[in-house]
């Protein structure tokens, strides 16, 4: 039987970017392993659903920390792992697909072939200089340890073309939604019995907001906004779990507005959050393909994000704002709330088809067949 093995850092990843993969390979007839370290798990309802089919599960104790002494063992881990004659070893993550690659060294004299899918570069248009100083080398070296060097937007794709040395390089739009999940319609009665249960005015506009409350996600920019924002009934509801919970929640209470920003946690409602929204906004100063994003195009709601790499691959121009700027901010959301966007909904839908997961899935297997024949 044909095996591959899947590596990223953590096993939460995979329960959340890779369950749709893992089932296509097990249907072409491929043995799947996972690697990943077990103790980071993040969502646990999509880490149980991943674990519960026909897989093997190798726990390896990574570090997120790039320079932990963790990743070393790690390596000699994954060396072990690795002699299992697979057939392709596809990696995620940089920690992981830094240890993986170099791991991965001697099978690959014997035919192993490796696939890296970078979910965004740390270094882009505007990154730190840290960011260049310390994973432009690694990853450049790495490229040359690399069958098959996969992008997931349009400006690491370009980055990579030009100067990665990988033996190929492709881009693939993202880990793909499924556009049929977030296709269907909420009645009003459905929308008010919503807003009741998350303890939400029923007249209130809704600003929704979905990722881990950290400092790249930056929701801090949002509160800041609504603060500014000569609108009582319009409140922020940030759906997602993160080490900035109180320290957001202590800013929006300082401006007078913690009766209006609701921290929901992890959802398995998700699908219905969007649907009550008005206005969907992604914040973040970073992005690989903002899935959240894409579900809430998905979604046919309007979005507004942050004018930066990746989230710009799904949006029309006029739906970007900086990252730093809370008064463009506030006067985009004032604009958007108070006019009819349907037009760029229909627009911005019609840019996501090719970032469905059948597309993705179909250009995934395409690789893995280019790459064993």
């Amino acid at each position: 039987m044909k095996k591959v093995l899947i590596v990223a850092t953590n096993l939460g990843f995979l329960g959340n970017f890779e369950r749709a993969h893992v089932k296509s390979l097990l249907d072409m007839g491929y043995e799947v392993h996972l690697a990943a370290n077990e103790n980071l798990v993040g969502n646990v309802v999509n880490r149980n659903e991943l674990m519960s089919m026909n897989i093997v599960f190798h726990n390896v104790d990574f570090s997120r920390k790039p320079m932990s002494y963790k990743n070393i063992a790690a390596i000699g881990n994954l060396r072990e792992i690795v002699r299992e004659d697979f057939e392709i070893v596809h990696c995620h993550t940089p920690v992981a697909a830094f240890c993986t690659r170099i791991a991965c060294r001697s099978v690959r004299k014997m035919g192993t072939r490796v696939i890296y899918t970078a979910h965004g570069f740390h270094f882009f248009k505007g990154a730190a200089i840290k960011n260049w100083i310390l994973y432009y080398p690694i990853e450049w070296i790495c490229a040359f340890l690399t069958d098959e060097l996969i992008t997931i937007n349009k400006e690491d794709y370009v980055r990579a073309k030009k100067h990665m040395h990988a033996k190929h390089v492709a881009y693939v739009p993202g880990v793909g939604v499924d556009l049929k999940k977030f296709s269907g319609i909420m009645t009003l009665a459905q929308i008010s019995e919503k807003k009741k249960a998350l303890n939400l005015p029923e007249k209130s506009q809704i600003i929704l907001s979905v990722g881990e409350l950290n400092k790249n996600k930056n929701h801090e920019l949002v509160i800041r906004a609504l603060a500014r924002l000569n609108n009582k009934e319009l409140h922020y509801v940030i759906a997602g779990n993160g080490v900035l919970k109180d320290r957001h929640m202590d800013l929006a209470n300082e401006l007078s507005i913690g009766d209006r920003v609701h921290f929901v946690g992890y959802r398995t409602d998700i699908v219905d959050l969007y649907k009550i929204a008005d206005l969907y906004v992604h914040p973040s100063i970073r992005e690989g393909l903002p899935v959240a994003l894409m579900e809430a195009i998905a979604s046919k709601i309007p979005v507004i994000c942050s004018s930066i790499r990746g989230s710009m691959d799904l949006v029309v121009d006029a739906a970007t704002f900086s990252p730093y700027d809370v008064e463009e901010l506030v006067e985009k959301i004032d604009s958007y709330l108070g006019s009819d966007r349907s037009y760029e909904i229909a627009e911005n839908f019609n840019t996501l088809s090719a970032y469905s997961e059948e597309n993705v899935l179909n250009l995934l297997n395409k690789i893995y067949f280019e790459t064993v024949t």
